[in-house]
């Protein structure tokens, strides 16, 4: 048999296998191909989110918070990183530095829904709703943005201010029935509220592998 030269593995075949890894939850595997990446391309952007976000999702947060700053230093107008990182300190409860980070996002990129959602989000955590308010009405239509305050003041639990916005958004526009369906539900009517998944609010979850630029 004839020997071919093999080339070494390269910063972009760990990055793949650290991602399959991760996916089929062999998180060991995929911490070990992501730092392999990073020896490789210490400013490889997807490998530092994907170990940070990998390390979030594990419940690792000084780790994952430590690996963050890192990607920040090394793209620093970057609005995804700012985003994840403060999604994984308002997951702790860290509402301050999560806004404040969600700002920064907003600076560099202001017309992106997700991070005016995600910052509505915290705001209202914070008892902050006209800045919550401001926040949504920015990327979205107004009745949108209405329905919107109701989806998460009703998530923390906030009937009657939940009541109010939804009442808003089906008085500016009466064809919503997102907006009509939920508010009937909080009034207390048997009704089901609509999935659009074009309208509801983006949820607080765990960052995944694709948020967009």
């Amino acid at each position: 048999a004839l020997d071919y030269p093999q080339s070494p593995p390269t910063a972009e075949l760990y990055l793949s296998m650290a991602e399959l890894s991760d996916q089929r939850g062999n998180t060991d595997h995929a911490r070990s191909m992501y730092q392999r990446a990073l020896s490789q391309q210490p400013n490889n952007l997807d490998a530092l989110l994907g170990l940070a976000r990998m390390e979030d999702r594990a419940d690792r947060f000084e780790v994952a918070v430590s690996v963050y700053p890192q990607a920040m230093r090394m793209h620093p107008q970057n609005a995804k990183v700012l985003n994840d990182l403060a999604l994984c300190h308002a997951r702790k409860g860290q509402l301050e530095p999560a806004r404040q980070l969600l700002d920064r996002a907003i600076r560099l990129q202001p017309a992106k829904p997700l991070y005016r959602n995600n910052i509505a989000k915290v705001l209202i955590e914070m008892n902050r709703i006209d800045e919550a308010v401001t926040n949504l009405a920015a990327v979205h239509p107004p009745a949108i943005a209405q329905y919107n305050m109701g989806v998460l003041l009703a998530e923390r639990g906030r009937k009657s201010d939940a009541i109010g916005f939804l009442t808003a958004a089906t008085h500016i526009d009466s064809q919503l029935q997102p907006a009509s369906a939920m508010l009937a539900q909080l009034q207390g009517e048997a009704a089901t509220p609509s999935q659009d998944d074009g309208i509801l609010p983006t949820p607080m979850a765990a960052p995944v592998a694709n948020t967009g630029p």
